[in-house]
Order: structure tokens, then C-alpha cells, then sequence
């Protein structure tokens, strides 16, 4: 019987696989055994981190943020919605987050694991899913969550001055279907000289 940890480093194996095909055969084993290594520091360091956690850290996904938020329907809203990401996904994106923080650390996992609970816990206290849906195409692809619904009507009310006078705009959507937002920061006072 597989376990959610068996998924996990299946899922990361084939990741960091794929990543860069050394030209020889030496190479390319020492460079599977490095990705091997890696796999499991950033394994040890999502088992470490909680529910909560995972899913705040998959979220740093801007494509795993859009698939569950989305799974989550207006009310009367009739229209079929796909269902919200597996445990798996989840853990797949958490790992993405792990990955990064541990290179940025140069394999120190304890360094890696304190950078990511710091990131995650910033994140939520600066409320940044909430202003990155500010930007959804489509109304009915977001419904921020009840408690967060009066927090996101305020991040819409002063992006909206902001916009109106030219200070920040969206201009269009990228290849992986973002908002493109721009500041011109000569315009605000604070940072004229």
C-alpha cells in the first residue's frame, strides 16, 4: 500500500529528473543522486510543516491558488466547478516552496524550514492571496471565503484610486494567465524627492 509520503517522492523523483540532462553518463549519475538528495531534504522539511501549513505553502503556486479557490462555488451559483486539489497536488507545490528555500540556503534544511514557516506566516499576515486575486478575469472564478470577504472589498477600494489616476494598472495577463500588475512609483509623493 503506498503512502502519501510514497506519492510524494514519486512525484519529485520524475520533477528533478526532468530538470537538466547532463551530457554524460557519469554526470548524469551523480547529478540523479544530488536530485535523490534533494528530494528528501525538501520530503523531511513538508513533514515537518502542518495541514495548515501545506496548504499556505502549495498557495505560493499561483496555479494550485486559482485550482482551489476555484473548486469553491457562489451561492446559486449552478455551474460545475472541478473539484479542489488532491492531498498530492498539495504536497507537490508545498515541495516546490521547499525546494526553493532550500537551494536559497544551500541545503541547510533546519535554515530552509525556519525561512519557510517566516515566508508562510508573512504571507498570511500581509494577506497577499487575497490581493492576488484582486485581478481575477472572471468574477465567478473567486469568492474569497467569508472572514476575508470585507479584507478583499478593501484591497478593491484602494487599488481603485490607484488605478484610476495611472499610478498602477493591469495591463493584460501573462503566458501562465497572472495579472500583470505595474506601479509607476514616480508618481506617488512618498517616493518623489
Amino acid at each position: 500500500m503506498q503512502t502519501a509520503n510514497d506519492n510524494i517522492t514519486a512525484i519529485t523523483s520524475t520533477e528533478f529528473d526532468s530538470a537538466l540532462k547532463p551530457e554524460n553518463d557519469e554526470l548524469d549519475s551523480a547529478s540523479k543522486a544530488e536530485k535523490d538528495v534533494e528530494a528528501e531534504k525538501c520530503l523531511s522539511i513538508i513533514t515537518l510543516l502542518s495541514e495548515d501549513e501545506k496548504e499556505k505553502a502549495a498557495r505560493t503556486s499561483y496555479k494550485y491558488l486559482v485550482a482551489s479557490t476555484s473548486a469553491t462555488s457562489k451561492d446559486g451559483d449552478n455551474s460545475e466547478k472541478p473539484p479542489p486539489p488532491s492531498t498530492e497536488e498539495r504536497d507537490k507545490y508545498a515541495m516546490a516552496m521547499a525546494r526553493r528555500h532550500l537551494r536559497a540556503e544551500n541545503g541547510n534544511e533546519k535554515k530552509a524550514l525556519q525561512k519557510m514557516r517566516n515566508t508562510i506566516e508573512y504571507r498570511d499576515k500581509m494577506k497577499i492571496d487575497v490581493i492576488r486575486q484582486c485581478f481575477t478575469k472572471n468574477e465567478s472564478d473567486f469568492t474569497p471565503p467569508p472572514e476575508e470577504e470585507e479584507e478583499y472589498q478593501y484591497h478593491i477600494d484602494n487599488l481603485a484610486p490607484n488605478l484610476l489616476e495611472g499610478k498602477l494598472f493591469v495591463r493584460g495577463y501573462s503566458k501562465d494567465d497572472r495579472a500583470l500588475y505595474i506601479t509607476r512609483t514616480y508618481l506617488f509623493e512618498a517616493f518623489s524627492n
